[in-house]
């Protein structure tokens, strides 16, 4: 039984890095994930989300990102290695890599095409012999054999494999300051109001472990809904924006956030905002001020406290408003006929109902309450998530790393001549089928002719 007799942290570094252990960090992943999938079935997802949180899940990130980083440090110098300048086969041990030898007829010529055609596609030549004489060495492939000429391209496509590995490593850092630095919150803002700063008052949030509301300020200038037909389906809707103090400008649509200061901000529907103004007997106002209110579904109620008072209002808004069986309605969602519904109570006892339409005035108390004018509010969804950056980059280098492998691919061709007879080979890292039927076309360029006697071994 042989014995390792090196060093235990040299031990410990190599079994971290082993593929042993990202073949089990791959299958306890699988196993982790399957998990949680049959708990989301029967569980709400806050209780799918802890037990993500768990111990066994926070190891297992651990000892994917230890596996994956000295993985990555192990095949730095394998990639440098790969990316060194290829050197002519010398031995026949090195020609063994090549396969699907061609035997072509004629006579070997750098006076041929070949070379400047092979020069255009890409391939670098070196070798012996490509000065067209040849040059007879016993150390060359075989004896009496000589190199006529050797050409590569794709070099450097080892750093595919590189550019690869390493969006692992922006994937998991975007993932875990996602994990512990999102911020999710809701903001219902008017048009012509703003928020500044860290004052924002959201109406709901979502916050991680480390998580801050972020640090931005913008205006509402216009919010501009398009509805489909007479239906409550939007087709567009836009809020033009400003920010940094008046210096940016920007539109926000559905599907189109804003990215300020760092943080992605998206509308995700519209309230009405009506200016409501109290006056007394005698005609002088006591309270004036526009109120936020997610109203804009016909039928759906809001409620405010007039200011300085003991009475509490209960409002709904119909844009196009008709009456039906003595219910209100709308005809559409346009804002054509636009109509309040009003309760207004006092000390929990009902004091008016009815309708109330911009020009009018309901009165109880001897004072008057009115509705002369509304404007729309938007609900705008702030995220601010630190790792989103690092996990588009690390989808970026996925991609970039899958076509850099795929496409710039290393390809290798070698002529020589061997007992009177010209042959040529090559070969590549992929699609080498298709890369025989293009070695099968290179004689052409050449003072031989395939056609006469083609002969593959």
């Amino acid at each position: 039984m042989e014995v390792d007799i090196r060093p235990i942290y040299k031990r410990i570094w190599d079994f971290l890095g082993s593929r042993d252990l990202s073949v089990f960090i791959f299958v306890m992943g699988m196993t982790y994930f399957l998990i949680l999938a049959i708990f989301g079935i029967v569980a709400p997802l806050p209780s799918v989300t802890n037990i993500s949180k768990l111990l066994p899940y926070k190891v297992l990130y651990i000892l994917f990102f230890i596996n994956l980083l000295i993985c990555e440090i192990k095949w730095i110098p394998v990639i440098i290695r790969r990316c060194r300048k290829p050197r002519p086969p010398e031995t026949a041990d090195e020609m063994a890599r090549f396969r699907d030898k061609i035997v072509v007829s004629g006579q070997w010529s750098v006076a041929s095409g070949l070379e400047k055609y092979l020069r255009r596609r890409g391939y670098k030549i070196q070798g012996s012999g490509v000065s067209g004489q040849g040059s007879e060495n016993p150390s060359l492939l075989a004896p009496r054999s000589s190199l006529l000429l050797y050409a590569y391209k794709g070099r450097f496509s080892p750093i595919g494999n590189l550019l690869f590995h390493i969006s692992f490593l922006f994937l998991l850092i975007g993932v875990g300051l996602s994990i512990f630095y999102r911020f999710d919150g809701t903001l219902l803002v008017a048009e012509g109001q703003g928020i500044s700063g860290e004052d924002a008052e959201y109406i709901s949030s979502t916050e991680t472990e480390y998580a801050s509301p972020p640090d931005i300020s913008f205006k509402v200038e216009k919010i501009t809904p398009a509805f489909w037909k007479d239906m409550l389906l939007f087709t567009d809707l836009k809020a033009d924006m400003s920010f940094d103090e008046g210096k940016g400008r920007g539109a926000i649509r559905l599907s189109q956030p804003l990215r300020i200061a760092g943080a992605r901000v998206t509308i995700t529907g519209i309230g009405i905002t009506p200016l409501y103004i109290l006056k007394d007997d005698q005609g002088m106002e006591l309270a004036r001020s526009y109120v936020n209110l997610s109203i804009f579904l016909p039928g759906s109620e809001g409620d405010f406290q007039i200011l300085d008072s003991p009475y509490r209002v209960r409002v709904s808004f119909y844009p196009d408003f008709e009456l039906k069986d003595g219910k209100g309605s709308t005809r559409s969602m346009n804002p054509v006929n636009p109509t309040f519904e009003v309760m207004v109570s006092k000390n929990w006892k009902r004091v008016f109902k009815g309708f109330l339409k911009p020009d009018e005035e309901a009165r109880f108390d001897d004072l008057s309450l009115s509705f002369p004018e509304f404007k729309y509010n938007g609900i705008f969804r702030v995220v601010y998530d630190r790792g989103f950056v690092f996990i588009w980059t690390g989808f970026i280098l996925m991609i970039a790393g899958l076509a850099w492998r795929l496409v710039v691919y290393r390809k290798e061709i070698v002529i020589w001549e061997e007992e009177g007879k010209v042959s040529l080979s090559g070969r590549s890292d992929y699609y080498q089928n298709l890369f025989v039927s293009e070695l099968r076309s290179l004689p052409k360029y050449g003072l031989f002719d395939l056609s006469t006697i083609p002969e593959k071994v």
